[in-house]
């Protein structure tokens, strides 16, 4: 796949781009309170999504964590048999800045060798933890092109305590490690950013996660149709346990306990009706052109 055949593909959109990050309820939150012996809930969440996206003839590139890819083989599995791209989302559900760089080379390695032997196929696309691929960690960028990867959905054009890059393009590109004139395609890896929206000369985050569960499905689905109207798809992004009606029971700070499940009684309902409204595909199936 070659940037210039990408954006041949990439100028005239008949579809979007979903995507989930196939993590458990306790990742997100294990930054800031300690979660004991915590029970996944993946077992009932992930097929929610799967069995969604075979009512509306939908597919979607899955992150997989390396975690739980090692403990639920057979939900990596059927998201092959269904025909959607397994993606990698790394080991760990950490920051890379925290780790460093030579602790994530190693978790990436790890996390595509157990990835590539459950799907049988090589890892294409990839999703830093956290969309941690910042200013300050836009070496991983370099570590993911090393372990083989040609497509990456790390990058949040927009600005968060813990992820975003403000002033990123908002459409999908090509994103050089090269300062040669003449750049080799080895050099390159390209880039699908979440969606945002513009407003008051700055970027809002609208694409998916605890965004469509504050915002609504309204807000998110004009947006879709402003980033198609200028030519390019809308890379969304949704979480398993944003569709379980499930709680936990633990301790922690009531406004990170608020965040993280406020809404999820009604993302269900929020997903269908953007799957209802529009066609979705992989990021794998985009670029291939494999959108039928």
């Amino acid at each position: 796949m070659t940037a210039s055949k990408f954006m041949n593909c990439a100028s005239n959109p008949p579809a979007n781009i979903l995507t989930v990050d196939v993590e458990d309820w306790y990742h997100g939150i294990s930054r800031y309170v300690e979660v004991p012996s915590p029970k996944s809930r993946l077992q009932y969440s992930l097929p929610i999504i799967l069995d969604l996206l075979r009512e509306y003839r939908a597919k979607a590139t899955f992150f997989v964590l390396g975690e739980v890819a090692q403990n639920f083989p057979e939900l990596v599995e059927r998201i092959v048999a269904e025909g959607h791209e397994v993606g990698c989302h790394g080991f760990s559900h950490r920051h890379i800045e925290e780790i460093g760089a030579v602790a994530f080379d190693e978790e990436v390695r790890k996390a595509t060798r157990l990835l590539e032997k459950i799907c049988g196929s090589p890892m294409l696309s990839f999703r830093a933890p956290i969309f941690s691929i910042t200013k300050s960690t836009f070496w991983g960028l370099k570590i993911i092109k090393k372990n083989g990867y040609i497509f990456d959905s790390s990058i949040f054009p927009t600005y968060h305590p813990f992820y975003g890059i403000p002033n990123e393009p908002c459409q999908p590109h090509a994103i050089s490690f090269s300062d040669k004139k003449n750049n080799d395609l080895e050099d390159e890896i390209i880039e699908f950013p979440i969606l945002t929206r513009r407003f008051l000369n700055t970027n809002i985050p609208v694409g998916g996660g605890a965004y469509l569960r504050f915002l609504g499905q309204l807000l998110l689905a004009n947006s879709v149709i402003n980033m198609n109207t200028k030519g390019w798809p809308a890379t969304i992004y949704i979480h398993p346990w944003e569709l379980d009606s499930f709680v936990p029971n633990v301790k922690f700070n009531p406004a990170i306990k608020f965040i993280t499940f406020h809404n999820v009684g009604k993302t269900k309902r929020y997903l269908e009706t953007l799957l209802r409204t529009f066609k979705f595909v992989s990021i794998r199936d985009f670029c291939r052109g494999d959108i039928t």
